[in-house]
């Protein structure tokens, strides 16, 4: 039985997804969604934003764990409105967005390395840098481009490869760098970013360059033809959750 609701335009239904996503992911967010856009409607979380209590029930929620387990791979976690480093040429003006200031970047990468470059130390020996290859990158959250990263699993790279390897995959900041904090971002057991789901409340849309730079990061992550759009939309459109709800005064803006 649904209940009334005196802020909405109509009852604010059951709450639950009638869309079936075959994406277990997306799935498990659209649970989250429409629980949400439901709260909403009934007049609960006064004065916060329904992403952000979105993105704190994603932190808790064991189906969406599970589902990223199934779907990814054990060791696989969702990183939430994680702070983002995407290199991109030639953005559009018409985008409205200022690229990285060439202090805050170094101010990212330079404690990055640091710990790069001390790790890889520690891996100078043949045993240890096959050992290391599918770890050493997890201090790399903070990059979607890990470069040459994963070509160290030879036991005979030399140390001299690996401190390459490093410089290479940071000398792609060199150019002009973008700041995203996409809602939702799939990272691997090996903290390389799989994939990217972004929630879109009601009178939310999508801002000026936001698909095309996680687009960038996913495909500069080693993802073939991303459609974060098509692909990691979480909305009433792709969830059809039951019942209906007002928009948040301010978009979402990543």
């Amino acid at each position: 039985m649904t209940t009334a609701c005196a802020t909405c335009p109509s009852e604010c239904g059951t709450g639950l997804p009638k869309a079936r996503n075959p994406d277990p992911v997306k799935a498990a967010l659209c649970v989250i969604f429409c629980e949400v856009r439901k709260e909403f409607c009934e007049g609960k979380h006064k004065g916060k934003k329904k992403s952000a209590v979105a993105q704190e029930k994603a932190g808790k929620s064991n189906l969406l764990k599970r589902a990223i387990t199934g779907k990814y791979g054990k060791g696989a976690v969702a990183a939430l409105e994680k702070m983002r480093m995407v290199p991109f040429k030639n953005a559009p003006k018409h985008w409205g967005r200022s690229p990285m200031s060439r202090s805050a970047i170094n101010r990212h990468l330079k404690p990055l390395r640091d710990q790069l470059m001390k790790k890889v130390g520690q891996t100078i020996t043949r045993k240890a840098v096959q050992k290391a290859a599918t770890g050493w990158m997890k201090l790399v959250p903070i990059l979607n481009v890990l470069s040459t990263a994963y070509d160290v699993y030879d036991i005979a790279t030399t140390g001299y490869d690996l401190y390459k390897s490093v410089n290479e995959a940071l000398n792609r900041y060199q150019g002009d760098v973008y700041r995203v904090r996409p809602d939702v971002a799939i990272e691997g057991a090996d903290g390389a970013l799989k994939d990217i789901y972004d929630f879109k409340f009601d009178g939310d849309q999508w801002q000026p360059g936001q698909t095309e730079l996680y687009n960038e990061a996913l495909e500069q992550s080693g993802k073939s033809n991303p459609n974060v759009q098509r692909d990691g939309e979480v909305s009433q459109n792709t969830c059809k959750c039951d019942g209906k709800a007002k928009a948040d005064a301010l978009p979402n803006v990543s």
